[in-house]
């Protein structure tokens, strides 16, 4: 995922990535997908709002540690 250096070019490619993941599940036949890894984004950040709203477009359970 893209570094949160507070800047358009990192909000579109942050926007970007969390797209190209969605197209990944909507264009699958599997029943169950994981995705791991660092999302770069915490309580308050500039990504914050859009994972939250990426997960939960897509009806994904997200497990936070």
């Amino acid at each position: 995922m893209p570094t949160d250096a507070r800047d358009d070019n990192s909000f579109d490619k942050y926007v970007n990535t969390c797209m190209k993941i969605s197209s990944v599940f909507a264009t699958t036949n599997a029943v169950y997908m994981v995705i791991a890894g660092d999302f770069n984004c915490s309580d308050g950040s500039t990504f914050d709002d859009i994972f939250c709203s990426f997960y939960m477009i897509n009806n994904w359970f997200v497990l936070i540690k």
